[in-house]
């Protein structure tokens, strides 16, 4: 197996390969494609060193030539760096509003930066490996996918651990032999059904009380049962924004957490000897990278076995991309029917973002700006239109 990661320069990176290094898989070859060659040399020597004998690692700054024979290609480009997360998480606090780099202002302006450039790496992709996986990891993962899918013929989905990581919490209390429901939109999705395999002895009531005993949980048991549908974290911001919403505007963020540990890894990794390969694991899990672990590299395991495996991905539906368990394998992935049904609220919540991203990629591909501020108008963490029209005259000038 051929695996191309886009912006493979990332601390990150040598995740990936400590987890494929642990996986089923039995041959993979690792091209980590990044812009810097000096960043990347760093990052590769890392990964050369964490890496199994079944996972050989190279590195490129050309990145069509890269592509080429391709069976995956993995995009986790940054566009902007750490500095431009930094922007959108802190930015929208000017406003009163909540910065996130996937949700809201945040997300939106996070979208306006990053799909031009993935789509300029995806039609190469669509010349050089027309019949690879194109799978994205890059933030707003959802509306990625979606342009992705409206402006090639690639095969393309993106992955989140948010679903796995809530399902395993889940499995360690109640068993590992569970299906499941789920259905949402990047970051924002819900738990609507849980069951023992091969049954439909309900595991609902259950799974909302482990839910409720979980220490970091956000949200209210009474509010969780009265809906009867666990939510993804990220929902705290819509289901609570006066808990959230900045009273001032924020001069730190987790933006600028992660571009001081950032540094610190490089420099780490630029010490490491070839000799200790576990001192890249330990430093690998600083950076807390389980998205690998969880989702990205057991996808890419059932992308090319002949037995389906159930998981939960953001797949291209109509203009958007919708959150949902599906069937993958060698085959190709097959939507699984659902079998919960979703509350009244949480449907309501998904048709609005749905339609919030639906606006806003369309409006990134055509380069219509009206249609920009009716989308972030419509946003449930922006819900203004003079405060939309403002956040989009700020980044829109440098964007066109």
């Amino acid at each position: 197996m051929k695996v191309v990661v886009l912006g493979g320069s990332s601390v990150a990176s040598p995740a990936l390969v400590l987890a494929l290094t642990r996986s089923r898989i039995q041959d993979v070859e690792v091209v980590l494609v990044g812009r810097s060659a000096e960043k990347l040399g760093v990052v590769g020597r890392a990964c050369a060193i964490a890496a199994g004998p079944h996972v050989r690692v190279t590195t490129s700054t050309a990145p069509e030539q890269a592509m080429a024979g391709a069976d995956a290609i993995l995009n986790q480009v940054r566009v902007g760096g750490l500095a431009a997360r930094e922007f959108d998480e802190t930015y929208p606090t000017q406003f009163g509003l909540i910065g996130e780099e996937t949700l809201g202002a945040g997300g939106f302006f996070n979208a306006l930066r990053t799909i031009p450039v993935v789509l300029q790496y995806a039609r190469m992709a669509e010349r050089e490996a027309p019949d690879a996986w194109f799978i994205n990891v890059t933030n707003p993962a959802g509306m990625v996918a979606s342009a992705v899918h409206r402006t090639t013929k690639l095969k393309t989905f993106s992955v989140c651990d948010v679903p796995r990581t809530l399902l395993a919490g889940l499995q360690e209390t109640l068993g590992s032999d569970l299906e499941w429901d789920w259905l949402g939109v990047n970051h924002v999705g819900w738990l609507t059904g849980l069951r023992r395999r091969g049954t439909d002895q309900s595991l609902m009531g259950e799974a909302i009380d482990a839910a409720a005993r979980w220490p970091l949980s956000p949200f209210a048991v009474e509010d969780v049962r009265a809906m009867q549908a666990i939510p993804s974290p990220y929902i705290r911001y819509l289901l609570y924004p006066h808990r959230y919403r900045p009273q001032s505007s924020q001069s730190r963020s987790r933006a600028t957490d992660l571009k001081e540990l950032e540094a610190e890894l490089l420099q780490q990794y630029r010490t490491l000897s070839a000799a200790t390969p576990s001192s890249a694991a330990s430093l690998v899990q600083r950076r807390g990278a389980h998205w690998y672990d969880q989702a990205v590299v057991p996808v890419l395991d059932a992308l090319f076995r002949e037995n389906p495996e159930t998981m939960t991905l953001q797949i291209p539906d109509r203009d958007t991309a919708l959150e949902r368990p599906v069937q993958v394998s060698r085959s190709g992935i097959a939507v699984r029917p659902p079998w919960a049904p979703i509350p009244q609220d949480a449907a309501a919540w998904l048709g609005i973002l749905r339609t919030y991203e639906s606006l806003a990629v369309e409006a990134i591909l055509t380069g219509e700006r009206a249609k920009a501020i009716r989308a972030l108008a419509i946003n449930p963490m922006v819900g203004d239109w003079d405060i939309a029209r403002q956040l989009v005259e700020a980044v829109w000038r440098d964007s066109r």
